[in-house]
């Protein structure tokens, strides 16, 4: 499948590890420009390193997005080195999971700071560019904490859930100008965050983190914790040409669909009463996926989709 990448200018946020150095990476192959962001400069060089092999090295950011200022100022250096922004993908911030007994209101708001803020500071400058040139992609990798409540993630899952809600408000209001933008809800995944969520539920729950992590495995729709790579192949379609009718539609009051963890807007899909209880009619590719309430409708409405995250 040619995802029409190559040549596309491409900016990460936190490209230097986990999903992100995934996708940094997957684009490489594409033969896209990237450019990624970090708050450290011994990350940003390991990174180089580990892509090199992938294409022409990255054009590496470095910069505490959480901070507005050094987030515009990286958005600055990466539309200058690529010459402009095609795609942005988000990964950078996370908010440190902690039991709910150790939970201050100063976790709440620093949860908010590096996740909210760290994706909100660089998306509002680089929507807006896109915007002025017609055309953009923009994905967010947030996190199912945003959708299902977790004992040590609260702070991070409202901020998750904040991002979700700005995801789909902008794809309502840039769609129109030629910018897409959607999110990606990933299951627990391979990185160095999952091992702290695990390190907190472990203490939470008394058992070991071996008991832990197999106890997260069984979570799992597969039995198994999801490889940043099986994300970032879900980033790159979102990203591509190939998903250009997976944006918002006129219809529906202008609410969007969620399938399988993935913001869906545009899709051909109407909602017409064939019967005393009107039923939604998307493709029979998302049918397949199982039922769960549509969001774009009043709860008697129902629509195929699955609330398994896009990573599953």
């Amino acid at each position: 499948m040619n995802l029409e990448l190559h040549h596309k200018r491409v900016f990460i946020t936190g490209g230097s590890k986990g999903i992100g150095l995934a996708c940094a990476e997957a684009f490489l192959r594409e033969g896209a420009q990237v450019a990624i962001a970090s708050r450290r400069a011994d990350n940003l060089a390991a990174a180089q390193a580990t892509l090199g092999p992938a294409g022409s090295p990255p054009v590496t950011v470095q910069a505490d997005l959480a901070d507005a200022a050094q987030a515009a100022r990286a958005v600055q250096q990466a539309q200058a080195a690529l010459g402009g922004i095609d795609i942005l993908v988000t990964c950078a911030g996370a908010a440190r999971r902690t039991p709910p007994d150790e939970l201050t209101p100063q976790h709440w708001r620093d949860a908010m700071e590096a996740k909210y803020f760290s994706y909100l500071n660089v998306i509002d400058p680089v929507i807006k560019l896109m915007a002025a040139q017609g055309h953009g992609a923009i994905v967010n990798v947030i996190g199912a904490g945003g959708k299902v409540a977790s004992p040590t993630h609260l702070p991070g899952g409202a901020a998750n859930a904040a991002l979700m809600l700005v995801t789909a408000g902008l794809a309502h209001a840039y769609g129109p100008r030629g910018v897409r933008v959607n999110a990606i809800n990933p299951s627990a995944t391979h990185t160095e965050r999952l091992q702290q969520g695990l390190e907190a539920e472990a203490r939470l729950s008394g058992d070991t983190m071996e008991e832990t992590l197999a106890r997260a495995s069984q979570r799992a729709p597969l039995g198994r914790i999801a490889q940043p790579q099986e994300v970032a192949s879900a980033v790159l379609f979102l990203a591509s040409a190939g998903q250009l009718h997976l944006g918002r539609h006129p219809d529906h009051g202008r609410r969007g669909h969620a399938h399988r963890g993935l913001r869906h807007t545009a899709l051909p899909c109407r909602h017409a009463p064939t019967n005393s209880r009107p039923r939604c009619s998307c493709s029979p590719t998302l049918k397949a996926a199982g039922t769960a309430r549509c969001s774009a409708h009043p709860p008697r409405f129902r629509q195929p989709t699955a609330a398994a995250s896009a990573a599953r």
